[in-house]
């Protein structure tokens, strides 16, 4: 809970500084850090997750590309995942997809294909989401001996194999 109100401190005191790439940066920080706590004590599901990870995200379309970019809007794909707001949920999923193949980031590509293929599986359309689905694992199987984290990897492949048998 310290947290959360030092990272709301931290967005109140952004506020009174002028309106600079620099500032919606430091912002851009303190909203995935505040959305990050907020899961942490509250869950995926309220409202505030939603406030800032949707800030967050505007806030990365205002910058010059970022690293945080895909980050922002998993986590914003995640909010609504949890919540079933399925329509907007495959938007964002497809929006990680479209972002990650024209970054050539291996990584967020297998965590995309996941964020659709769990999607699609959610709106019935099973064929498109085990294609999805099975993109993922195979990526993630492909890389395993990347410099990820064995947590990334490990996770999206047991999500994937729940889904897929």
């Amino acid at each position: 809970m310290e947290a959360i109100d030092h990272f709301t401190k931290g967005l109140e005191m952004l506020h009174t500084l002028r309106d600079t790439p620099e500032r919606a940066q430091y912002e851009l920080q303190l909203q995935l850090a505040l959305g990050d706590a907020l899961t942490a004590t509250r869950g995926y599901a309220v409202p505030e997750v939603g406030h800032a990870y949707t800030r967050a995200w505007t806030l990365c379309q205002q910058l010059p590309e970022t690293s945080q970019r895909f980050v922002a809007l998993f986590n914003l794909w995640r909010f609504y995942n949890i919540r079933a707001e399925l329509r907007i949920d495959r938007e964002l999923a497809e929006q990680l997809v479209t972002f990650a193949q024209s970054q050539g980031d291996p990584l967020h590509l297998m965590q995309a294909h996941f964020a659709l293929g769990e999607t699609l599986f959610r709106l019935g359309h099973l064929a498109a989401a085990y294609d999805h689905l099975t993109q993922s694992l195979t990526m993630a199987a492909r890389h395993s001996s990347h410099a990820w984290s064995d947590a990334e990897v490990i996770g999206t492949r047991v999500a994937c194999l729940l889904y897929t048998g």
